[in-house]
Parts: C-alpha cells; structure tokens; sequence
C-alpha cells in the first residue's frame, strides 16, 4: 500500500484469507471472506504509530458463473489497519474496500 498525501509513505504485509462460497446452484453464487495477517507501516501519521501492525479484512460479496473457466466478481468490505494496543498513538486505519473483478478456474 503506498501514501502520497497528506504525507507519502508505505506498508506491506500478508494475511491468511478465509473464503466460503454459498453454493445454490445456479449461476449466482454469494460468498464471505475473513482475514488477518501481519504488516509493516511506515506512514508517519499522527494518530497512528509506525511499526508494526495487524491487517484485518471482512467482505461480502458474488460470482457470477458466465463463462465455462471463469467467473465475473463483486465485493464490498472492511478493511482495518492497527498495531493493536502495542504503541500509542493507536487509532487504526480503517477504511471500506469495493472489488471487482474476473476469477479464473484452471483447468487440471
């Protein structure tokens, strides 16, 4: 993740994603994802401290079967970023996550 304003700065980092589909049958298919991981932030903020942090996600969201190896999908979801108590200030970045996009399934 890159910053330019009001000050530039950076993070990095990786989670372990957790995804169910809701399989129904058709060509509409809802599913939940949950996540949480580790990071580095460096984006000297003044209600956030640099260091450390924990990325957590949670989404909502649909695929829809339309081509034979792939799907089309949407998403909606909240994304929060904090060190989790572990310095101060600790105020988390929080912010609302709209995805859309092509799923690919490869063919054994």
């Amino acid at each position: 993740m890159l910053n330019f304003a009001p000050r530039s700065g950076w993070a990095t980092g990786g989670s372990l994603l957790l995804h169910y589909n809701f399989l129904r049958g058709g060509a509409l298919v809802p599913f939940i994802d949950v996540g949480g991981g580790a990071s580095e932030l460096q984006f000297d903020l003044d209600d956030e401290a640099d260091g450390f942090t924990f990325p957590l996600v949670a989404s909502l969201g649909f695929h829809v079967l339309s081509f034979e190896r792939s799907a089309l999908t949407a998403s909606v979801g909240y994304f929060h970023l904090s060190n989790a108590g572990r310095e101060f200030p600790n105020y988390g970045i929080n912010a609302v996550m709209v995805r859309i996009g092509t799923l690919f399934f490869p063919g054994w």
